[in-house]
């Protein structure tokens, strides 16, 4: 996984977030995205209301679906109106599994799910379902 470049990473998310099939999933998502130097090597970004902050030296596409997926889980929750689940809950993994998918393939995807099954990550694959339908009827509503 490359390191996509600090002025790359907000036209990448604008890229996902407005693709027809992550506006259909989750409905339209406006993030503020802010690059910042007091994130450290460890840290591929992270997410907060509102936005995602990423660090100066740009960060991996999988860093960048992973804070994708916090807004757009965190979106899930509030539509469903469902009890807050910790950051990394069941929610956020079935949204995570998605997005990788849909942007970085089957295979990606795969070995992401691998990951949680050998370390017994609970994952709620209905959620993106769920949000579909949430986004659907919201649209209709207009």
């Amino acid at each position: 996984d490359c390191i996509i470049p600090a002025s790359d990473i907000a036209p990448t998310i604008k890229a996902i977030v407005s693709a027809r099939w992550f506006v259909e999933a989750f409905g339209r998502l406006d993030l503020r995205v802010t690059i910042s130097g007091r994130i450290g090597r460890k840290t591929g970004g992270y997410f907060h209301r509102g936005g995602l902050t990423f660090p100066r030296f740009g960060a991996s596409m999988m860093a960048i679906l992973h804070e994708v997926a916090h807004a757009a889980a965190a979106q899930v929750i509030r539509s469903r109106n469902a009890a807050p689940e910790p950051g990394h809950g069941p929610t956020f993994a079935g949204v995570n599994l998605y997005i990788v998918e849909q942007v970085q393939g089957a295979a990606f995807a795969e070995i992401l799910a691998a990951r949680y099954r050998s370390n017994r990550v609970k994952v709620n694959r209905l959620a993106v379902f769920m949000a579909a339908l949430a986004a659907r009827a919201a649209k209709e509503k207009v």
